[in-house]
C-alpha cells in the first residue's frame, strides 16, 4: 500500500545535524501483527551536541544545563497522509555503551 508509512524508508532522520540511518529491528518484541515497527538508529560520530539551555527560552533555562543532541524526524514520503496511515513514533530509547571523556 503505497499510502501505509514504511518506518524503513518513509522517515528522514537527523541526529546532532547529522542525516542518521535507520535499520528496522526484527527481534522478539518489535513486531506488531507481524510487522517490525522498531527503529535502530546510531548516533552518528560527527553529530553536533547541544545543550537544553542553548535550545531554552530564558525563562526555562536549567540552573544545571544537560548536554545531548537534537533528534529531527520527518516524513519524506509525500503520499503519506495523517488521514490515511501516518507514520508516528511514540518512543524513543536512549541507550549509552560508552561515556564521553572529552565533552566539555
Amino acid at each position: 500500500d503505497a499510502k501505509a508509512c514504511n518506518m524503513g524508508s518513509d522517515l528522514g532522520i537527523t541526529v546532532g545535524g547529522i542525516n542518521a540511518t535507520a535499520t528496522m529491528m526484527k527481534e522478539t518484541g518489535t513486531l506488531y501483527l507481524g510487522k517490525p515497527v522498531c527503529l535502530k538508529i546510531p548516533v552518528p560520530s560527527n553529530a553536533t551536541l547541544t545543550s537544553h539551555n542553548e535550545l531554552a527560552s530564558e525563562s526555562q533555562r536549567l540552573q544545571h544545563d544537560q548536554v545531548g543532541v537534537v533528534m529531527q524526524i520527518k516524513v519524506s514520503n509525500p503520499h503519506i497522509a495523517h488521514v490515511n496511515q501516518a507514520c508516528s513514533v511514540s518512543h524513543i530509547i536512549w541507550e549509552q555503551r560508552e561515556v564521553a571523556s572529552d565533552v566539555q
